[in-house]
C-alpha cells in the first residue's frame, strides 16, 4: 500500500483501499478471536477435567459407602482402579494442544502438495525464460511467456520482456 500511495491518491481510491484494508483487518480480528476461542475452550477443558478427576470418584462412591454397600477398602480399590484410567487419558487430553498445533501444520502441508500437483507436468517445456550471465551485463529475457494459475487457467499470457 505504501509503494502505490502515489498512484492511489492519483486515482482517488483512498476510498477503495480503506475499504480492502478494513476487510483484512476484520479477517485478521476474526482470526485472532477464534484462536482465541479455542485456546479457551481447551484451557477450560484441561481445567475443569483436572479438578473433577480426582473429586468425581468420590462424589460417585461415597453414597454407596454410607448405604453400607461398600467397605472404605472397597472404595479406595475403586479409586485407585479409576486413578490408573484417569492417568491413561491423561496423556490425550496434555497432548490435545500440541496435537492440534501438528494437524494444522499437516493440512498445510498437504494443501501446498495440492497445489504443488495440480501444476501440469509433462509434455515439451518450452525455454523461454533464461539469463545470459556471460554477457557483460547480466539480461533476464522472457520470449512468449505464459503464467498459470493453480487452477491452470491462464493469468498472463504471451509475455515477452528483456
Amino acid at each position: 500500500l505504501r509503494i502505490f500511495a502515489e498512484d492511489i491518491a492519483l486515482q482517488q481510491g483512498e476510498a477503495a483501499e480503506g475499504a480492502n484494508a478494513a476487510r483484512y483487518f476484520e479477517n485478521i480480528k476474526a482470526a485472532t478471536w477464534l484462536a482465541a476461542r479455542g485456546t479457551l475452550n481447551l484451557t477450560l477443558f484441561t481445567s475443569a477435567y483436572g479438578l473433577a478427576s480426582g473429586v468425581l470418584p468420590f462424589l460417585v462412591l461415597v453414597p454407596s459407602y454410607f448405604n453400607g454397600d461398600i467397605t472404605l477398602g472397597v472404595m479406595f480399590q475403586i479409586e485407585g482402579l479409576l486413578s490408573g484410567v484417569r492417568q491413561s487419558l491423561d496423556f490425550f487430553v496434555g497432548a490435545y494442544g500440541e496435537i492440534t498445533v501438528w494437524r494444522a501444520a499437516a493440512q498445510r502441508l498437504l494443501a501446498l502438495e495440492t497445489c504443488v500437483m495440480a501444476v501440469p507436468h509433462g509434455g515439451p517445456m518450452q525455454q523461454t525464460l533464461r539469463s545470459e550471465m556471460d554477457a557483460p551485463e547480466a539480461i533476464l529475457m522472457a520470449d512468449g511467456l505464459e503464467i498459470v494459475g493453480p487452477s491452470g487457467e491462464a493469468l498472463l499470457r504471451n509475455i515477452t520482456f528483456e
